[in-house]
């Protein structure tokens, strides 16, 4: 997890859905996407600062659950300071955690994705991971392809490597895996695409060989493969922007260029994010692989693209400052659910939704009489009430 201070998913790896290890597509600033309070109903009695458990400002976490009560939490320190990490895992909802590993990254913050009850990944490097099989108990280290600059899980067997063969990142060249990084095979990297600084950031796959790039051209382009990176197709998204033309006897400048993101929603479709050079941002769905696209309605003020959370295909929640919204047909109409009143002086960042009514979004203090650090919070109820649960404390 970032600190507010942190900002993009610039780093050339990161993991989402699936995991990348690309810092990540796109981070989001977080003292942007922070909750603060809504207006309250009723008058709610506020916890004091010091009933709720917190992690020191010093360190990094992140959290991801896959049933209500099993979950991992990943716990760094700040860089420069140490590339010490620790994993913790919770089989009770957070009442009480237990210290699984203890290791150091590379040059860079680690990140992590479990797929399921037992296997998992830490992403440690641009070419280094550690993996379990087991829940946790036990990791064995993974060594990518070298030049490695950023990687792609899209299950624990199913891996996708961007490889580079000078620093411009001109030359990139893209490996897979189906054996969870056993033995690896060339595949395609599309022509004209990029990633990193100079591109449209990371691929994203499925298991059966559809992955998705993003563009940078002066249209809304996406790169498409379905035969797991072989042959690639360029697609244009009708109906998003483009770039405008210059008016005559204006000294011609090089055209301003359309950003294109791609995301893998659970189980079928795509959703790719479209910004203009001016910041505009739309969305456009597509569930036949890019035969045909809707436009995504901007969930309601205050929420913005960057807060979704994707449950499944259909149903999405959406959550900034103490607003919550939902959809249940994937965009197309969104319902506001009431939050009761949040902590007072914590900013809560969007929601990482588990099933329709458990959802969690970490928290970092923000006020007076508030130590800095992170605190966890839960709900059970589909968003209505959140409380605060127990946090590791690591060494």
């Amino acid at each position: 997890m970032e600190t507010p201070e942190d900002s993009g998913l610039s780093l050339r790896f990161r993991h989402a859905i699936p995991v990348f290890a690309v810092a990540i597509t796109a981070i989001v600033v977080a003292g942007v996407l922070y909750l603060r309070p809504s207006s309250p109903g009723a008058p709610v009695a506020y916890p004091s600062p010091s009933a709720v458990p917190t992690l020191s400002a010093q360190y990094s976490v992140d959290f991801d659950f896959v049933t209500p009560s099993l979950g991992w939490a990943l716990i760094s320190q700040a860089l420069p300071t140490s590339s010490d990490f620790w994993v913790y895992r919770t089989t009770d909802g957070a009442r009480h955690w237990q210290k699984q590993l203890g290791e150091s990254a590379a040059d860079q913050a680690p990140t992590f994705r479990f797929f399921d009850r037992s296997n998992g990944i830490v992403m440690t490097g641009p070419a280094s991971a550690l993996r379990t099989a087991d829940g946790g108990t036990t990791w064995t280290h993974l060594e990518l392809p070298p030049t490695t600059v950023m990687y792609s899980f899209a299950d624990p067997r199913h891996v996708w490597a961007v490889t580079a063969t000078d620093p411009s990142g001109t030359d990139d060249r893209l490996t897979t895996s189906n054996d969870g990084g056993t033995t690896w095979e060339a595949a395609s990297w599309p022509a004209g695409g990029q990633v990193g600084g100079k591109g449209p950031g990371a691929p994203t796959f499925r298991p059966d060989g559809e992955g998705w790039l993003g563009g940078l051209d002066v249209r809304a382009m996406v790169l498409l493969t379905t035969d797991n990176g072989r042959t690639w197709t360029s697609l244009t998204i009708p109906g998003a922007p483009t770039s405008s033309p210059q008016p005559p006897g204006v000294k011609q400048q090089p055209p301003d260029q359309i950003f294109t993101e791609v995301q893998l929603l659970p189980r079928s479709g795509a959703i790719a994010f479209v910004t203009d050079a001016a910041g505009n941002q739309t969305a456009y769905l597509t569930f036949d692989l890019g035969s045909t696209w809707r436009s995504v309605s901007l969930p309601p003020n205050p929420a913005q693209y960057s807060d979704i959370a994707f449950l499944d295909s259909k149903h999405w929640w959406a959550f900034r400052f103490g607003s919550l919204f939902k959809t249940s047909d994937s965009g197309l109409t969104w319902k506001e659910t009431r939050v009761a009143p949040l902590l007072e002086n914590w900013r809560y960042q969007p929601v990482r939704v588990i099933d329709q009514t458990h959802a969690w979004s970490t928290m970092f203090s923000s006020g007076l009489g508030v130590a800095g650090g992170f605190a966890l919070s839960m709900t059970s109820d589909g968003g209505a009430s959140w409380h605060t649960v127990n946090l590791p404390q690591p060494g």
